[in-house]
């Protein structure tokens, strides 16, 4: 069994992304191309409060997953977080790191926002985030939304 560790990315300059990038671009999704644009033209570093963007690492040090969280920015000033470029190596998944990763991202989130948001366009990110407690919510930003009780604790 291989043992991952998730840790915060402070710039992705740093970090190899070839694996990921071609993984997601073969099952056709553009998420991370849009992750590095922006990060580089200085659009989203996630480094406003409360926002973060995390990482999965394998033993060896490479990258095999990845996903942030930011303000949403069409929220109209309400603390509501969004959940963005969240990406697992077809190869990694259903060995629980979405999941290991989808839930640190809420650890981080309930520190700042009592809802978060996001925007799924495949069936299957639909039922895997389903399964953490997200409902449907379709309007033509969003997909699906978590609300956490105000007196969740940072324990869960």
């Amino acid at each position: 069994m291989t043992i991952y560790r998730i840790q915060r990315i402070h710039d992705l300059e740093e970090l190899d992304l070839t694996q990921l990038l071609l993984a997601s671009r073969q099952e056709g999704f553009r998420m991370l191309d849009r992750l590095i644009d922006d990060f580089r033209n200085g659009h989203n570093g996630f480094n406003h409060p409360g926002e973060c963007l995390l990482g999965v690492f394998d033993t060896s040090g490479n990258l095999v997953g990845i996903g942030g969280l930011n303000q949403d920015p069409y929220s109209l000033g309400l603390p509501l977080g969004r959940l963005r470029r969240f990406y697992i190596l077809p190869a990694c998944r259903r060995q629980g790191i979405g999941r290991r990763l989808a839930n640190a991202l809420l650890l981080e989130a309930k520190r700042t926002f009592l809802t978060v948001v996001l925007r799924t366009y495949t069936i299957q990110g639909a039922q895997f985030y389903e399964s953490l407690g997200f409902t449907p919510y379709d309007t033509s930003t969003t997909s699906h939304i978590i609300r956490f009780n105000e007196t969740s604790s940072d324990s869960s």
